[in-house]
């Protein structure tokens, strides 16, 4: 029986699907520019990158085989279309507040305004702290694991190899030894006129 490992090739999916994630949800903190009594527009762009997200994951999915587990891609992509759900939330609360204490615009100075502010540096820091960690278990677990496998593989490629030619030898043995003494001259049928 043969040993074989398999895994996908996965600088693609890098590239291509955890790179475009990540920007498509870094976007959502430029609803954070807009004055937070223009709730609408807020949640205008936190509803398109929601939307935006989703279909890129089904974009990115159809590029995948089906299997019953979620992959470390699903898994991010979820954890990001999470916290732009969040978001959206947050610019409805904050904008439900404005519009309760019936404030027509927002100043720099009134609290929600500062509350507001705290909530972006507060999203930017978790966001930051969770591609952190992501990045560091990327690091430690699956390049470690296809590195594993890249040793297993040698080891098995050196080990056939070996195998290989100590069959060449015997083989050649074998062979030396069942020669009757007699040398094979090879002879031509043809005769010259």
């Amino acid at each position: 029986m043969t040993p074989c490992h398999a895994a996908r090739r996965s600088s693609y999916f890098y590239w291509n699907a955890y790179c475009l994630i990540f920007l498509i949800t870094i976007l959502s903190f430029t609803a954070f520019a807009i004055p937070p009594h223009l709730m609408a527009n807020r949640i205008q762009i936190s509803c398109t990158l929601i939307l935006t997200s989703v279909t890129f994951r089904w974009t990115v999915n159809k590029s995948c085989p089906t299997i019953s587990y979620l992959t470390t891609m699903d898994k991010y992509g979820i954890l990001c279309l999470f916290f732009l759900i969040v978001e959206c939330f947050w610019h409805a609360t904050i904008g439900f507040l404005i519009f309760k204490n019936n404030i027509p615009t927002v100043t720099p100075s009134i609290w929600f305004t500062q509350l507001d502010g705290y909530a972006f540096y507060t999203a930017i820091s978790i966001y930051v702290i969770i591609h952190i960690a992501f990045v560091s278990w990327l690091v430690l677990v699956p390049f470690k694991l296809r590195k594993h496998m890249k040793a297993q593989s040698d080891k098995y490629c050196s080990l056939l190899k070996e195998d290989r030619a100590n069959k060449k030898k015997s083989f050649a043995k074998k062979s030396s030894k069942r020669h009757s003494g007699y040398i094979h001259v090879p002879v031509n049928n043809q005769l010259e006129i």
